[in-house]
C-alpha cells in the first residue's frame, strides 16, 4: 500500500474489534525509526481507534480509500507534518494546497461547471465585442482577465471546510487573513513570523480534522471525554 508501510506492535492476527495493550505505530513513507520524535506532538494514535465504533482494519481501509480519492490531501499533509525542517512558509503552502485540492474534489472547482462557465464567458465576450461603450483597450482588458475556468476564492473554500468539520465560530481564524497569507507568500512577500506560526498550526489542524472525518474517526478530548 502506498500509504501504510508497516505496523509495529500487531501480531497480524485479526480478532474483530481490536484492543491493544501497548503502543502500535503506523509508519508512512520517508519516516524511519530514527525520526520517531516527529510524531511526539498531538497526532492520531492508533490506540485511539479503540474509542470509536470502527475497528483498526476498517480505519486502515478508509485510509486506503482516502489515499485513492484525495491523494494530495493525504500526501501533502503528511509531508508538512513529517518534514519539520522545511521552512514554515513552505509547509503552510503545502497545507493550503492540500485543503484546496480536497475542497475542489468535494465541492467542485467553482460555482458553475466548466461547460457552463465557458458558455457564459463566450456570451459575455460577444457582448463586450459589440459594445460601443468600451474602447479597444478596455475590451482587451476584459478578455485577458476573465478566467478560463470556474474558480472559487480560497477564503470561501476555507469557510466551507470550517463548516464541514463543524469548527465553532469562536475558534476560527479569519478566513480572509489565512487566504491572503497564502497569496502573499506565493507572490514572494515575507510573512509576519508569529502569525505564520499561528496560521500554519491552524491549517495543519484543519487538514487533520478533514482527514479524520474522511476515515470516520471522531476526535475525542482525552481529558474530558468529549468530542472536539
Amino acid at each position: 500500500d502506498p500509504t501504510i508501510t508497516s505496523l509495529v506492535g500487531w501480531d497480524g492476527e485479526y480478532r474483530g474489534r481490536e484492543h491493544f495493550t501497548r503502543a502500535l505505530h503506523v509508519w508512512t513513507p520517508d519516516v524511519s525509526d530514527k525520526e520517531e520524535s516527529v510524531w511526539s506532538s498531538d497526532r492520531l494514535s492508533v490506540l485511539d481507534v479503540d474509542w470509536h465504533e470502527q475497528d483498526l482494519f476498517a480505519v486502515l481501509e478508509d485510509v486506503k480509500r482516502l489515499n485513492t480519492e484525495f491523494p494530495l490531501l493525504l500526501s501533502m499533509t503528511l509531508g508538512a507534518n513529517t518534514h519539520l525542517r522545511r521552512p514554515l512558509r513552505n509547509r503552510y503552502l503545502d497545507l493550503m494546497s492540500a485543503l484546496e485540492s480536497y475542497h475542489s474534489i468535494v465541492f467542485g472547482v467553482g460555482e458553475t461547471t466548466l461547460e457552463e462557465h465557458k458558455l457564459l464567458k463566450s456570451t459575455v465576450l460577444a457582448k463586450v465585442s459589440a459594445s460601443e461603450a468600451l474602447d479597444s483597450s478596455e475590451r482587451k482588458f476584459l478578455k485577458r482577465n476573465l478566467n478560463g475556468r470556474p474558480a472559487k476564492a480560497l477564503f470561501r473554500r476555507l469557510k466551507d471546510l470550517y463548516d464541514l468539520i463543524e469548527t465553532p465560530a469562536h475558534k476560527r481564524l479569519a478566513v480572509e487573513a489565512l487566504a491572503n497569507l497564502r497569496n502573499d507568500i506565493a507572490h514572494g512577500e515575507e510573512p509576519d513570523a508569529r502569525y505564520l506560526r499561528l496560521a500554519c498550526d491552524e491549517a495543519e489542524d484543519m487538514a487533520r480534522r478533514v482527514i479524520l472525518k474522511e476515515i470516520n474517526v471522531e476526535l475525542v478530548d482525552p481529558v474530558v471525554g468529549g468530542s472536539q
